[in-house]
């Protein structure tokens, strides 16, 4: 950490814990999504995902989520294919 502010010395530190509570909005899901993947505690996501209305799921998760391509209609999207959706990187 010593070394970054070293080496940029006029940015201002974030407390990304705050930043993103902030920016956080609490859900409280209604539907469960219990066998939707091989992974009971991925579930949870799923349902604050359908709850927030959000439109995609953003996730490193290869074996688990992504592998689902999409819930209920909510794509999942790797960190670098959400950044290409969402930018003027090349598809």
């Amino acid at each position: 950490m010593e070394e970054l502010r070293a080496d940029y010395p006029r940015n201002t530190p974030v407390d990304w814990a705050t930043a993103l509570g902030e920016a956080a909005e609490l859900v409280f899901p209604t539907h469960r999504a219990t066998g939707a993947t091989t992974d009971p505690d991925d579930e949870k996501i799923l349902e604050a995902a359908l709850a927030a209305e959000v439109d995609f799921i953003v996730s490193g998760d290869k074996k688990h989520l992504l592998a689902l391509k999409e819930y209920e209609g909510i794509p999942i999207l790797s960190p670098a294919e959400f950044l290409r959706k969402v930018s003027c990187l090349p598809q």
